[in-house]
């Protein structure tokens, strides 16, 4: 007897591909959408972001100076005014120095002074601080010292149509 073998492939039907076409393009259009979203997440958030660290940078540069300086000059509440004298460590002796704050064109700056032999302050260094700060003026303000040897300090930035505001409380060391 004579077998003949026959070769029986099965193909996809019809249906099934336009199955397989239809979950593919499901899922594609999912993983667009998320991607949409995160980026327009991302887009919000970013400037937010940078304004709080911003911001952050401002107060905690001018808390650390007021929890050791020895004589706080502060304006009054909705003006700006930020001067401070204090000791510092110059690696083999204490320096007395001034520290002043000013803000120009939105960027805080913190600029160090020394006294010469006259008894004159000199400018010594100058650093920049924090960006889109906003002010002088009633958005960032510094104040006091209170009866409890408190002061006030509120910083604001803007970016774009983004603006956050953060307020101190700073207790000052006892004198």
């Amino acid at each position: 007897m004579i077998k003949i073998a026959i070769n029986k492939q099965r193909g996809f039907t019809l249906i099934e591909l336009i199955v397989v076409i239809a979950l593919v393009g499901i899922i594609s259009g999912v993983i667009a959408l998320t991607i949409g979203m995160v980026t327009r997440i991302t887009s919000i958030t970013t400037p937010r972001n940078m304004l709080i660290s911003q911001v952050h940078l401002a107060g905690s540069w001018i808390s650390g100076d007021i929890h050791s300086s020895t004589t706080i000059t502060p304006g009054t509440i909705g003006t700006w005014g930020c001067s401070m004298e204090r000791y510092q460590w110059n690696g083999t002796s204490f320096d007395y120095i001034k520290v002043d704050y000013t803000i120009a064109d939105g960027v805080m700056t913190r600029a160090i002074s020394k006294k010469d032999v006259n008894g004159v302050w000199q400018p010594d260094s100058q650093q920049e601080v924090a960006r889109y700060i906003s002010g002088p003026g009633t958005a960032t303000t510094f104040a006091g010292p209170t009866a409890s040897n408190t002061y006030m300090l509120t910083v604001s930035a803007v970016y774009g149509s983004e603006n956050i505001s953060q307020f101190y409380k700073i207790i000052g060391r006892s004198q």
